[in-house]
């Protein structure tokens, strides 16, 4: 199941960059050679993402050609 190992590094890479604050929405660039589809994340992610300031973010997938995995950006929720 390597969409969880991807998962676990997409979700590292979001809290980093959250830094505690309420994480509402994680637009990712996948290429297709990760065998990643926008269902399996929608489906992964929030299984790893449970307990943590990303559990509720909307996901939005762009899937490429080739090997990219990059996390464009991140929506957090404004404190209060």
């Amino acid at each position: 199941m390597h969409e969880v190992g991807i998962c676990e590094d997409v979700l590292d890479a979001v809290l980093q960059r959250a830094d505690g604050r309420t994480v509402r929405n994680v637009k990712l660039r996948v290429g297709i050679a990760h065998h990643m589809t926008g269902e399996l994340f929608d489906r992964t992610f929030p299984l790893v993402a449970a307990g943590t300031v990303a559990a509720d973010a909307h996901l939005d997938v762009d899937i490429v050609d080739g090997d990219d995995l990059l996390l464009e950006s991140i929506t957090v929720a404004r404190e209060q």
